[in-house]
């Protein structure tokens, strides 16, 4: 009996131990048909991995053009070499490794085609060798290379009958002018994380990277055994985004013509560095712009150079101007009804408290103490009749005015980094005083040409730009000139520029004509021009005081005087030969005479892009002022900030709504408040401000836009004033 019993409790306990263990595994084959995974592993996952496969699909990074559509930046392929050293790197019974007796023929072909020193290629193949590396790489130089290079390399290596020498394949950029405007338009760079990826590394095309980068697409396919696609199965799971192109504002022609003259004075003057900027006097559009010294972002020549300059000049470096800034002090004056050209004043030197402030020809000991017009003082530079004019106009006006010209504050242009300059302390009488002629006041290049621009644009201030539009891939966005402040009337611009005339018409004071040639320094046949030269001291970097015998020299430019078409602005920092008169003169006169013979050129239109692409406002808000306004100008925004603090708090156009290009958006900031110019505002952009600021308007007259305002620009207003703006009608052009 027993053992029968035994027998069935045995019986019952695999019976049961069966169905336990049949039903965990009905459970666990439910669980993983359910869910597909195993423990935390996706079998649909690992089916794909080994049955499944995925390929990028590049985006076409976009172009860059100058204002007629002439190439700048090309989309090519470049490649880079590479010796095989592995001697598993065979097919069949032939080596197609580099073999060590063929070491020197081979490093002789990187030398001949690459540049790379035999000695160097040696020895890199030769340590690779000896720690057993499958293949090594020979640095920069033998990276980079043309189609035609590895064509010729492998022609080389086919008629030695030699092996080893392979080529990895890469996205890369041409910048077929070489050194043209290379500070403005950048370079890229290899990404080291991704293969076949490029990114901007400088200028352009690091600043406007979100703009030319577009986003990578993907395509999935089936593999089979093998690991090889089967055919038909591929499908793409995410288009690419191509890269949007970039048309500049610069101009082909007038552009390689400034870069001869630069390299020519370059040559003859060795200069610490030197800026040229040629811009389009009624519109803001950079026409052509360098520097010196300057690098070819084709072949990288220049970069190496210790005394190669980083910075982009004209928009990222801070410097006293000089005596051109004598143009806005004479321009200051004379809106304030203080500028008697016939009235004469104590020319020479003048001591202001403590500083005693002299002319350049009192210096010398050219001249002592004499009598002199305010209009032969502009004409003579004279630093003594820019301070009585400064005294008339008073510290607190000037400074108001020099921060309606737009000094003290960004361009916010789109380009990275941009700097502000410094203005002079309104509670310093010597510091203001200095101001007016140069001195004690920190700049930008573009800076000044916007302040020049109000001179030569009958008073309405531009913001300066190189771009002309930005294209994807039928649409386009165009820039349009952007008025951003009326400083001084019609009538003063008209005045000034007839004023500074006699920079060259004066021969007797005139600095512009030269006594011992005989002859006026800027001119070019059949036109009258209006330029202002300038010496500026150099400051110690950490101020107080001034580097002796250091200078920059300068010459601003409108052209012609009786209609400007151009603005010029040449410097030339510490050049080797101060004495000579002519240094400027050989860049302003050929660049303008090409200028104003050849005109501006209207961009051609291209009849397959006819639509403008609207802009979806993107958020704004919590950013710098300074990356919105950045940000704001990628998208063809015109940015307008209210407010001196740290973070945009509120902005005129909610997010994703879509509006045309170049509309006006408002971005308050936190901080203190100063009343923007308003001037030829629609009403409705005037309720907005109102809005955001918290300030009331009372209108008066009938028209579309503004006329006046009761609280000038850039003074301060706070919550709950009041402000009376007067309408009128717009004058359509």
């Amino acid at each position: 009996m027993r053992l029968a019993d035994n027998r069935k409790r045995v019986g019952k306990m695999l019976f049961y131990t069966t169905l336990v263990f049949f039903v965990i595994c009905a459970y666990k084959i439910t669980k993983i048909t359910i869910t597909g995974k195993i423990g935390d592993t996706s079998l649909k996952e690992k089916t794909q991995e080994l049955y499944g496969g995925r390929r990028v699909i590049k985006a076409r990074r976009g172009l860059i053009y100058d204002r007629n559509g002439k190439p700048i930046v090309e989309n090519v392929v470049s490649y880079s070499v590479k010796a095989v050293l592995s001697k598993s790197f065979v097919k069949g019974n032939k080596k197609l490794y580099a073999q060590e007796k063929d070491f020197y023929k081979l490093a002789g072909i990187l030398n001949k085609y690459c540049g790379i020193k035999k000695g160097e290629a040696i020895k890199n193949m030769e340590k690779g060798a000896e720690k057993g590396l499958y293949q090594v790489e020979f640095g920069a130089k033998g990276r980079g290379l043309t189609l035609n290079s590895r064509q010729k390399i492998q022609q080389e290596l086919d008629k030695q009958n030699l092996v080893g020498l392979l080529f990895d394949e890469h996205a890369s950029r041409q910048y077929p002018n070489g050194e043209f405007a290379s500070h403005l338009i950048g370079y890229t760079k290899s990404d080291e994380k991704e293969e076949n990826k490029i990114f901007g590394a400088f200028g352009l095309e690091k600043a406007y990277e979100n703009v030319l980068a577009g986003e990578d697409g993907e395509a999935v396919y089936e593999k089979n055994l093998n690991g090889n696609i089967v055919p038909g199965t591929e499908v793409v799971k995410k288009r690419p985004a191509n890269g949007k192109d970039i048309y500049t504002t610069l101009d082909l022609r007038l552009q390689n013509r400034l870069e001869t003259l630069m390299d020519k004075v370059q040559n003859e003057q060795k200069p610490e560095n030197m800026t040229a900027i040629l811009m389009a006097a009624k519109t803001g559009e950079v026409l052509a712009i360098s520097q010196r010294p300057s690098f070819n972002p084709d072949t990288k020549q220049g970069l190496a150079d210790k005394k190669m300059d980083w910075k982009n000049i004209p928009f990222q470096d801070n410097y006293e101007p000089g005596s051109t800034m004598k143009v806005i002090t004479a321009a200051i004056a004379q809106n304030e009804g203080k500028f008697h050209p016939n009235d004469t004043y104590p020319a020479g030197s003048r001591k202001i408290y403590d500083t005693e402030i002299g002319d350049w020809d009192y210096n010398d000991g050219r001249v002592g103490i004499h009598s002199k017009t305010f209009l032969q003082g502009l004409a003579a530079s004279s630093n003594v009749g820019m301070t009585y004019l400064e005294d008339k106009i008073g510290d607190k006006l000037f400074h108001l005015y020099q921060e309606r010209f737009g000094f003290g504050q960004f361009l916010d242009n789109g380009i990275a980094q941009e700097s502000y300059g410094i203005l002079p302390d309104v509670k310093n009488p010597v510091d203001m005083t200095m101001s007016s002629y140069g001195q004690g006041i920190s700049v930008t290049g573009m800076q000044m040409m916007r302040a020049f621009s109000a001179v030569s644009n009958a008073g309405a201030m531009l913001e300066p730009h190189v771009i002309s539009k930005i294209v994807n891939p039928n649409t386009e966005r165009k820039v349009e000139k952007e008025i951003v402040g009326h400083p001084i009337t019609k009538e003063t611009a008209q005045k000034t520029c007839e004023y500074l005339t006699q920079v060259v018409k004066d021969h007797k004071w005139g600095v512009g004509y030269s006594q011992t040639l005989n002859r006026e320094l800027y001119v070019v046949p059949g036109y009258n021009l209006s330029p202002k030269t300038g010496t500026a001291q150099i400051a110690l970097p950490n101020g107080g005081g001034y580097i002796e015998n250091r200078y920059l020299h300068s010459i601003a430019i409108i052209a012609p005087t009786e209609d400007p078409q151009f603005i010029l602005y040449v410097t030339i920092k510490l050049p080797g030969d101060p004495n000579d008169v002519k240094m400027m003169s050989k860049i302003t006169n050929p660049l303008l005479k090409q200028a104003l013979e050849a005109g501006i050129t209207e961009p051609k239109e291209d009849k397959k892009i006819k639509a403008t692409k609207k802009v979806k406002v993107a958020n704004y808000k919590g950013k710098s002022p300074r990356d919105a306004e950045n940000e704001a100008r990628h998208d063809v925004l015109q940015p307008v900030l209210v407010g001196d603090g740290t973070i945009v708090k509120e902005q005129s156009i909610a997010v994703k709504t879509k509006i045309e290009p170049n509309t006006r958006i408002i971005f308050r900031a936190n901080g203190e408040m100063k009343m923007p110019d308003i001037f030829e505002w629609t009403k409705k952009d005037v309720n907005t401000l109102a809005r955001m600021m918290k300030i009331t308007i009372k209108y008066s007259g009938k028209g579309d836009v503004v006329a006046s305002q009761s609280v000038g620009s850039y003074l301060e207003i706070k919550e709950g004033d009041q402000v009376k703006v007067k309408l009128k009608k717009l004058k359509r052009e």
